[in-house]
């Protein structure tokens, strides 16, 4: 169902619902999660799907989805497409250098260097834009 999502590299603390599928391909799936999580310097496809706990990621440099996510989330120094869609708590990115894609966000959002183009969809709160240098589209806030 979720063949060519991969992490190369991940570290996991806390973690309740962790799905790995695959064996030999190394697909990594998470859904649900319930408790802490950190990916490091993935380099492949991630997709996580209800996550309802602090989640960071560092060095991100592969197309990445957050589907769903309802507790604080800090993204740093992605380099690759980005798309959150239902976020409902606070998120903070940092440093992102490719296509940025928020949908549906109801609560604190923080861009800090934007360097490529960015769209925010029917956000709901406040809303930071910090040195934003490319492209920017507002739509519903």
């Amino acid at each position: 169902m979720y063949s060519g999502y991969r992490v190369i590299e991940v570290v996991v603390h806390v973690v309740l619902g962790l799905t790995r599928k695959g064996g030999s391909s190394g697909t990594t799936v998470v859904h649900v999660v319930l408790g802490p999580l950190e990916l490091v310097e993935t380099k492949s496809p991630s997709k996580l799907v209800g996550t309802e706990i602090p989640l960071e990621l560092v060095g991100t440099e592969i197309p990445l989805e957050l589907v769903g996510t309802e507790s604080l989330s800090k993204l740093v120094v992605t380099e690759s497409p980005l798309k959150l869609v239902g976020t409902e708590s606070p998120l903070e990115l940092v440093r992102t250098e490719s296509p940025l894609k928020l949908v549906g966000t109801k609560s604190s959002l923080k861009l800090i260097g934007t360097e490529s183009p960015l769209e925010l969809v029917e956000t709901e709160s406040p809303l930071g834009l910090i040195r934003t240098e490319s492209p920017l589209e507002l739509v519903g806030t």
